[in-house]
């Protein structure tokens, strides 16, 4: 597992992770740079404290940490109503993107199904903006941009990533897997002929026309992968976002079809016609990205 560990060039992340649990830091420092935030080589000056609920940061862009202004008690809201004793410094939890930040396979994510767990306090009443703006707390927000090219570098190198024709014979092998997913997906799919699944199609084809176009280039950079567009991304970095959004895409093909056996057997439950929904919503905003040509991350 990929982890970038030297010593931190912030002493306020020093101080702020030394309260940290060791689960926390392990996780962050091993999933953060998948995102392009080295928190190695953040430096006080890019942290700030802001006079910011998380309620106020809903729908914000950035990264921000909740902080624990004093020590306090939190009851879970559950049936057996849990406590747990909160220290001063400790943190409450994270906004990624305007909302609550969870612990994912790729990095910082909202949550979903498959997040592992909440950055932070991760018990009920704690989950949501509302709970931890009225818990006592001061806001930090790291501007993490500056370093997010070394990062990847770093990234690429301790990878140890092959040069020249491996990164050509990649792209050409990624293309065709991605092909051949969307045909599989599509299959699941054959009752449903919506947009979306012509939005998928389109935006998969787009893709393979970027990747054949940067493999008639051969442009490669200083790591030796393969460049796509204007040269600001890796082909690695298109192959990442199309899986993601085929990941989606299954996901909502799933939800789509459990959906219509609920209503064929006439079960009022709503469920999964509005987690299909929030998946197609995902996936239009994925699609209009990388329709720009945006391989960064989602």
């Amino acid at each position: 597992m990929m982890q970038l560990n030297e010593k931190f060039g912030s002493s306020i992340l020093q101080r702020i992770f030394s309260k940290f649990s060791a689960w926390e830091t392990a996780a962050m420092m091993t999933k953060l740079p998948k995102q392009g935030i080295d928190l190695n080589n953040i430096q006080d000056s890019d942290i700030k404290k802001v006079n910011k609920s998380p309620k106020q940061l809903y729908g914000k862009k950035g990264l921000y940490l909740i902080i624990a202004s004093e020590d306090f008690k939190v009851t879970e809201n559950s049936t057996y109503g849990w406590t747990k004793d909160i220290k001063k410094g400790q943190l409450i939890g994270m906004m990624y993107g305007g909302k609550v930040a969870y612990i994912t396979r790729n990095g910082l994510g909202s949550k979903s199904r498959h997040s592992s767990s909440k950055a932070g306090i991760d018990m009920k009443g704690a989950r949501s903006v509302a709970g931890m703006s009225e818990m006592p707390h001061v806001t930090f927000e790291v501007d993490y941009q500056r370093t997010g090219a070394d990062v990847q570098g770093k990234v690429a190198s301790r990878a140890d990533q092959k040069q020249g024709a491996i990164a050509l014979k990649s792209a050409e092998s990624m293309k065709k897997d991605n092909v051949a997913r969307y045909k599989k997906i599509l299959q699941a799919n054959a009752n449903n002929k919506g947009k979306i699944d012509e939005l998928v199609g389109k935006t998969v084809r787009k893709v393979n026309q970027d990747i054949e176009a940067a493999i008639k280039a051969q442009e490669l950079d200083q790591y030796g992968n393969l460049q796509i567009g204007d040269g600001k991304y890796g082909v690695d970095n298109a192959g990442s976002q199309i899986r993601s959004l085929l990941s989606d895409y299954a996901r909502y093909v799933r939800d789509m079809q459990q959906a219509a056996k609920d209503s064929d057997r006439g079960n009022g439950n709503n469920y999964y016609q509005a987690t299909s929904n929030t998946y197609a919503l995902d996936i239009k905003n994925k699609c209009a990205k990388m329709a720009k040509g945006d391989y960064s991350n989602f």
